[in-house]
């Protein structure tokens, strides 16, 4: 089922388990938590997820930064009168989340970190960033075929290639270009690190360029009781190469808060 709630959109999977709500990576929508679903499901939760402005069909006024879409996240979670929820991001997902554990912990029952990392951009990546945001505005969405693809997956299958190829190039420029602008200027993490304190699970990938295994493994020590799973063979779309063996850390680790 799918609600719009102001500028959010989210697609609810309807059961009477507490929420799992999923966080999505750019330039992709809701719709890359389709092979977690299911696990969620199983295990007697709720799926929700809640796309980024811009994306999936949410509005975009202005800039996308991590804290905006926190607060739609927030959002859903208030409109739609939730207990206290597990939050499952991915890449640009991942920095979304650590904002709600900022600005909104009373939301948290669990955290799932997945290829992502607490540090801000350098100077160099943030204007890489900002020069990319204007590409696609000039040029479109396409740009990210080559310019980002090969950094998303490892050794995708033709079927799954073929999928994100769709998809960057669907991405809207606009909503692409803000999201750009909005991870250029997002926060250092890593001091509200310490302080998490809901059961945590960190998630990376054998062959991720963007976030490494060993920046996972910083990410994981730096977490009071944080568990940590590598996932062999995968690239930085780990839940997307290699969706079985992402689900059995996911349902090992949901497994432990029902």
């Amino acid at each position: 089922m799918k609600l719009p709630l102001g500028d959010a959109i989210v697609t609810v999977g309807l059961s009477l388990g507490p929420p799992v709500i999923f966080l999505h990576a750019f330039p992709l929508d809701g719709r890359m938590w389709a092979p977690q679903l299911g696990v969620v499901k199983e295990l007697g939760f709720t799926p929700l997820t809640v796309n980024a402005p811009g994306f999936g069909g949410s509005s975009l006024v202005g800039l996308c930064d991590m804290e905006r879409y926190a607060d739609n996240a927030y959002a859903v979670w208030q409109a739609l009168e939730l207990t206290p929820a597990v939050v499952v991001g991915l890449s640009m997902g991942g920095y979304a989340a650590l904002r709600l554990v900022e600005r909104h912990p009373e939301l948290l029952r669990g955290l799932v970190l997945a290829n992502t990392k607490a540090e801000a951009d350098t100077p160099e990546a943030a204007e890489g960033r900002r020069q990319t945001a204007q590409r696609v505005l000039s040029e479109g969405s396409t740009v990210l075929r080559e310019t980002l693809l090969p950094k998303l997956v490892y050794a995708p299958s033709p079927a799954l290639r073929s999928q994100l190829e769709a998809a960057l190039a669907e991405a809207p420029p606009e909503a692409v270009s803000a999201a750009l602008r909005g991870m250029a200027i997002r926060p250092d993490s890593r001091r509200l690190l310490a302080d998490i304190t809901v059961p945590t699970l960190v998630i990376g990938a054998e062959h991720d360029p963007l976030t490494p295994p060993a920046l996972a493994a910083s990410l994981a020590e730096a977490i009071p009781g944080a568990a940590l799973a590598v996932i062999p063979g995968a690239g930085h779309l780990s839940n997307l190469e290699a969706p079985e063996a992402f689900n059995a850390a996911l349902h090992s680790f949901l497994q432990g808060l029902a």
